[in-house]
């Protein structure tokens, strides 16, 4: 999403009526990436739908989840990208039951939870 930095109307700052003033990116990454933090590391697992950059950023047993999963739900998506956030929720699905999920919003919850009772599971994609 690097691109979004750079522009206002892409960013959706001016959409909103934000104040908006570019950026460049100083890193960026793709999927599969190992990313040092600290003492840690986040991997990096590339989940487009809610935006083409969405990214997922694992360690160990916690799962930041950004605005691709929620508690309950799944961060919102253009009908166009219906076919990215699919396959970026199978990658979810795919994720072990014992993670703890951090999203970008709200409560947190845990991927056993959500492969029971999230909604998403087993939409029927040909609707969206």
């Amino acid at each position: 999403d690097a691109p979004m930095l750079r522009d206002a109307n892409t960013s959706h700052a001016s959409r909103f009526g934000y104040p908006f003033s570019g950026c460049t990116a100083d890193k960026t990454f793709e999927d599969g990436d190992i990313l040092p933090m600290g003492s840690i590391s986040l991997s990096v697992i590339h989940t487009p739908g809610h935006t083409p950059g969405s990214s997922l950023f694992l360690h160990e047993n916690i799962l930041f989840s950004g605005d691709t999963l929620f508690k309950g739900s799944i961060g919102n998506f253009a009908p166009e990208a219906a076919p990215e956030m699919q396959a970026s929720l199978a990658k979810v699905w795919a994720l072990p039951d014992a993670l703890t999920v951090y999203p970008g919003h709200n409560d947190s919850t845990f991927m056993a939870t959500e492969k029971r009772t999230n909604p998403f599971v087993n939409i029927n994609w040909e609707m969206i």
